[in-house]
């Protein structure tokens, strides 16, 4: 469970009660347009087309994007807890930088950056660093955290607990407290407990995201806990890392 944000980015959202009702603090829109694509007044009822069109919505825009993961396990009959955290910076004119880091018991830094259609990556583990030159869009396809969504999405029975209006849009708060049966894979071979909440906005962006998850592994409990927040007010700064410049001269 211990790897670097390359691998986890693509394969790898607490617990929150209480229920506000339906329609929760304000009605459901008569506006088709204002209805989160994939969602009605009952619920989540495509988590596909709702994280696809999250990842529609955010082409071209300028974004932050920050997922903290979490992970209690068993192992040699004591308890370990690893964990990632990476923050994704977006500029509107294409430009990336990822900045991710694994925890426990070894520590990964990997550095992503791209303004065009070559990445640079600079992964410093144990007191080494190395850099690596890949094709960008091996990335910008993943940068929205869109196939994240929908692994977790698709997980739960989320119910609309509220649907508010703020600086004219219509933000919808979706709860789940019942695991779907799918969605998750093989992280999971038993789900005890699954808690959710997803706000999500008129275009289908999600802006938060909070998962919490209890069940096994092979037999040994596991528990999950995963958190995902999207900024997109303003216009994100992305910098070019000092260490580009070497990564260029080692893998020209």
């Amino acid at each position: 469970m211990e790897r670097s944000w390359a691998i986890v980015f693509v394969v790898a959202l607490v617990a929150l009660a209480g229920c506000g009702g339906i329609f929760g603090d304000g009605p459901w829109p008569d506006d088709a347009s204002a209805h989160p694509p994939g969602v009605s007044p009952s619920g989540l009822e495509d988590a596909s087309s709702l994280s696809s069109a999250h990842n529609e919505s955010l082409v071209d825009e300028s974004y932050e994007l920050t997922v903290n993961q979490e992970v209690t396990f068993i192992r040699d009959n004591r308890n370990v807890t690893t964990g990632s955290e990476r923050v994704v910076t977006m500029a509107d004119d294409g430009e990336f930088l990822v900045e991710a880091r694994t925890h426990g018991s070894e520590t990964v830094n990997e550095t992503i950056w791209a303004n065009g259609s070559t990445a640079y990556v600079r992964t410093e583990q144990d007191d080494e660093v190395q850099y690596d030159r890949r094709d960008a869009s091996r990335f910008r396809s993943q940068l929205s955290g869109y196939s994240l969504l929908y692994e977790y999405l698709a997980a739960g029975e989320f119910d609309v607990t509220s649907v508010d209006r703020r600086d004219g849009r219509t933000f919808v708060t979706l709860q789940a407290n019942e695991f779907s049966g799918g969605g998750i894979g093989t992280n999971f071979q038993t789900v005890q407990t699954y808690e959710a909440r997803a706000v999500v906005d008129e275009r289908g962006q999600i802006h938060e995201l909070t998962v919490h998850i209890e069940g096994s592994q092979s037999g040994t409990p596991v528990v999950l806990d995963i958190t995902l927040q999207l900024d997109t007010d303003g216009s994100a700064d992305v910098s070019r890392p000092d260490w580009v410049d070497e990564a260029r001269e080692r893998n020209h």
